[in-house]
């Protein structure tokens, strides 16, 4: 009882220089304020630049002309920054209107990973000025307004911003536009826009790493016919590794006889060997997604890290599962490959947003990046999907890193 009291006045000359007069009016505030954004204490500011000083009465204006006239619940984006700081989201918390992410306490009580992938998106869909992005991301979202006030003016660059204006010849309106603020309607993004676009993998430079000693743990997978799903297979010792190769010479695009063969030249040592078979192989049954993943793997265990990559990023875009994303995933952090995991990981968990091992391999590469109360996030939320997995000692051994 005390705090409304006693908090409201400390917390209000936090932020605003002028005091509205006494008033109901909970928007009033708007009318007269501004206020400093310390550059060097928070996040989010452009480079170089000490502080912001932003003026709120455009936002006011907006604001009462988005309740007087936009019915029902549209979607409107604008700034994700922190909402007691930046004052970012503040269309949507004075509006009512849903918007697409608020880090700032989503990360508590939903989960944190996903959460920080959202705000992450957002503002870089503010700050690219790729238009195929900001579509992809309007899409994804089912974006109907996008906001740009005194906030978003203030924290992007206008590079970014200006490719709004830029997209009203195709796919956006202009309904409010006064100094300080303008406000686009979404119009004619087509739907598949929401796919996550294939990514570009010559486009970052290699980093070559070594990769670990069980990069073949676990089962190798290969499909057991037709309409059946994948199944371990051990690697049963022919009885005549002569008639075997043999068999693969007169069928060499035989899949099960060659993943036979190429285990036994695994098991031998002969790498190259089973590599070579397998690229037949590989080429004449692209979706036999086990001989894919062998050939992969043999390669890997080879250090040909480029050749191993490429043939899991095929058994992972013929059959774009969270499975086979992640078994990419899983080799490109073996091998340093960070920025192509990290993209790779958000195509596993928007396969499927629940399943464990990419969060895992997402806290692997936090940890790397030095980010560990974002790792920690996501190594807990693997031990909370799946206790029993084969990776929880391991992800235990992570989490006391990450203090």
């Amino acid at each position: 009882m005390v705090y409304p009291l006693a908090g409201t006045p400390s917390k209000a000359s936090n932020r605003f220089a002028v005091a509205p007069l006494p008033t109901l009016d909970g928007l009033a505030f708007l009318e007269t304020a501004t206020f400093e954004y310390p550059c060097d204490s928070f996040p989010g500011c452009p480079p170089n630049i000490a502080t912001l000083n932003i003026n709120l009465e455009p936002d006011a204006q907006a604001t009462a002309w988005l309740n007087a006239n936009i019915e029902g619940t549209p979607i409107i984006v604008q700034s994700p920054l922190w909402f007691y700081r930046a004052y970012g989201i503040r269309m949507a918390a004075n509006t009512g209107l849903p918007t697409v992410i608020s880090a700032l306490h989503v990360n508590e009580q939903r989960d944190p990973v996903l959460a920080g992938l959202r705000d992450r998106e957002i503002d870089t869909f503010f700050r690219t000025t790729d238009v195929e992005m900001k579509l992809r991301t309007i899409a994804k979202y089912r974006i109907n307004y996008i906001y740009i006030g005194a906030i978003e003016q203030a924290f992007y660059e206008a590079a970014g911003l200006d490719k709004f204006q830029a997209m009203t010849e195709n796919y956006l309106d202009v309904v409010y536009n006064t100094p300080g603020v303008v406000i686009y309607r979404v119009r004619d993004v087509p739907s598949n826009y929401a796919v996550p676009p294939p990514f570009d993998f010559s486009a970052t430079a290699r980093q070559p790493g070594t990769p670990p000693a069980n990069v073949l743990e676990g089962p190798v997978l290969r499909n057991e016919g037709e309409g059946g799903g994948a199944a371990p297979v051990a690697a049963e010792p022919a009885a005549d590794l002569v008639q075997l190769e043999q068999q693969v010479q007169a069928d060499p695009t035989n899949g099960p006889l060659v993943f036979g063969l190429a285990v036994r030249y695994r098991d031998l040592g002969r790498l190259n060997d089973a590599a070579a078979v397998l690229a037949v192989a590989a080429q004449a049954n692209p979706d036999d997604i086990g001989v894919q993943h062998l050939w992969g793997d043999i390669l890997a265990q080879a250090g040909r890290f480029e050749e191993a990559e490429a043939a899991y990023r095929r058994a992972a875009e013929r059959k774009p599962d969270v499975n086979n994303w992640n078994k990419l995933a899983t080799g490109l952090l073996a091998w340093g490959e960070l920025d192509k995991a990290e993209a790779v990981l958000d195509l596993a968990q928007a396969a499927d947003p629940n399943a464990p091992e990419p969060y895992f391999r997402r806290g692997e590469l936090l940890l790397q990046r030095n980010r560990p109360a974002e790792a920690r996030a996501a190594l807990q939320r693997f031990l909370e999907l799946d206790p029993q997995h084969y990776l929880a000692g391991r992800a235990q051994e992570l989490l006391a890193q990450a203090e």
